[in-house]
């Protein structure tokens, strides 16, 4: 997570590149096994201005919508 948050800040930095970006979240079928929070994710998707979403291609949460 670490280097995501340093590859937003570098793309973020780029000649003021503000295209958009989506910060997706996998695999949060996984709750026992998560290592950032979903507000850590979404604090970090704020500060870089990035949409944020959270999937499960097991249990088909959100697939569509990140595909739409």
């Amino acid at each position: 997570f670490e280097r995501t948050t340093d590859m937003l800040y570098d793309l973020r930095k780029m000649d003021g590149w503000m295209g958009p970006i989506i910060l997706v979240a996998n695999k949060c079928d996984l709750v026992r096994t998560k290592e950032v929070t979903t507000e850590e994710a979404k604090s970090v998707a704020t500060t870089y201005d990035c949409k944020y979403i959270e999937t499960s291609v097991v249990l088909n949460h959100n697939v569509d919508e990140l595909l739409a």
